[in-house]
């Protein structure tokens, strides 16, 4: 069997320069022998900045290989290792964020590649890839709009594994405070897949192929009657575009918007729920059902104002 080790730093403040992180490729054979379970196992990469930012160059960790397979009573299994982030922010921008690249794993059956584990406690997130990404773990900061944007380049894909766990990126429920998430792959073969469910503030996909929606979308709803008079509601849209076909049997919602006038002339409430669009160019759109959430304005007095209630729109 195969193992390398892995890279862990743990840090009080930043993490931060220009040097690249590695581990080591991990590669066996199991020369065609059934009965013989051979295993390779890449190490993986944790990096935790408490209460601050997590920038360096590029992240990578190494492809996990087994050849010569015979599973004939036997497991042969490649294992690529996990990149894990932590800090209070992880990257710096669009333009700049933290560049990182997951192993492969190639060999028997269940030979999987490595994952990837996002955790920011007080600011936003920017990670982009030159290589396949599968997203396990997001966590974020409770009740706090913040942009997660996940990205790959030269046609890598992307996928929201299912196992994942999400934790904060949906809205408290009483103001529009939930995640925007930014998710884009550039070109053919950055196909885009959704087998978690996913709530959030708003979500946006740009995919340079295809976007397959296994898993219900849907964004926070929103209600903020406690709040009086003039304490507008406003949930979050999603809309995805894609180069190719946009399939798959979860459905889409937005979130109702519910405000409260409480009988108050002079001051405008409005309530508005956030919309669905959905743009497949060149190709099919068929998802489960689609539903944009109900706006609603109580106790209204438009006396010297006015009290609109707009509900999102659906367009295909």
């Amino acid at each position: 069997n195969a193992v390398s080790g892995g890279v862990t730093l743990t840090a009080s403040g930043s993490i931060s320069g220009a040097g690249t992180i590695s581990t080591g490729a991990a590669t066996a054979d199991d020369a065609n022998t059934g009965g013989t379970s051979t295993t390779a196992n890449s190490g993986s990469i944790s990096l935790t900045a408490t209460g601050a930012n997590v920038q360096l160059g590029k992240l990578t960790t190494g492809a996990a290989t087994v050849s010569n397979v015979n599973e004939g009573a036997s497991t042969d299994t490649a294992t690529a290792g996990t990149i894990s982030l932590s800090g209070a922010s992880l990257g710096t921008s669009t333009g700049t964020p933290q560049t990182l690249a997951l192993g492969s794993g190639t060999g028997g059956a269940a030979s999987v590649g490595g994952l990837l584990n996002l955790t920011a406690t007080a600011g936003n997130i920017f990670v982009s890839s030159d290589a396949a990404l599968r997203v396990k773990d997001l966590t974020t900061q409770a009740a706090t709009a913040n942009t997660v944007d996940i990205r790959t380049t030269g046609g890598k894909a992307i996928v929201f594994d299912s196992t994942g766990t999400y934790a904060n990126v949906s809205g408290s429920g009483t103001a529009n405070n939930g995640d925007a998430i930014n998710v884009v792959t550039d070109t053919t073969g950055g196909t885009v897949t959704f087998n978690k469910a996913l709530d959030a503030g708003s979500i946006t996909v740009s995919a340079g192929d295809a976007v397959v929606v296994n898993q219900n979308l849907s964004t926070t709803a929103v209600n903020t009657s406690g709040g009086g008079a003039g304490s507008n509601a406003v949930s979050g849209g999603v809309t995805l575009t894609a180069a190719g076909s946009i399939s798959g049997a979860g459905t889409i919602s937005t979130g109702a918007a519910t405000a409260d006038d409480a009988n108050t002339g002079g001051t405008s409430t409005t309530a508005n729920s956030g919309s669905i669009s959905l743009t497949a160019t060149g190709a099919n759109v068929q998802l489960g059902k689609l539903t944009t959430g109900a706006a609603t304005v109580s106790n209204v007095n438009e006396g010297g104002s006015t009290d609109t209630a707009t509900a999102g729109s659906i367009t295909l």
